[in-house]
């Protein structure tokens, strides 16, 4: 049932990730990857207001995992990340790799920092 549920709650959130996508490459082109960059901190902002939110309300935790793991965990992606700095890196881009990746910690700690703070 656990399982289902996750499943359940990824369909939208790789659907949404995807045009979401779509709209910001469209709108920043590819030069940066800024899609996912916004997209991942967006899922950062997430999980720190999921988490806010099962330290208020412990009687939810259960449901918020199966979000954080399944809707979340399918809108964000470390993998693309990872793959578009190894080919920025190939491309001798080392100024932008280094904003990209320092861009992606700081922003991501900050996001998940700051949902955690909006809920508690």
């Amino acid at each position: 049932m656990i399982i289902l549920a996750t499943i359940a709650a990824g369909i939208p959130g790789a659907v949404l990730r995807y045009l979401l996508d779509i709209k910001l490459i469209a709108g920043l082109g590819t030069y940066f990857p800024w899609s996912t960059l916004i997209i991942n901190s967006l899922g950062c902002l997430g999980i720190g207001v999921l988490f806010g939110l099962q330290q208020n309300y412990p009687g939810i935790a259960y449901g918020l995992e199966i979000i954080s793991f399944g809707f979340l965990g399918a809108f964000t992606t470390f993998s693309t990340f990872s793959l578009q700095w190894m080919l920025m890196m190939e491309e001798h881009r080392i100024i932008k790799t280094v904003f990209y990746i320092a861009a992606s910690v700081i922003l991501g700690v900050g996001f998940t920092v700051s949902g955690w703070y909006i809920v508690i």
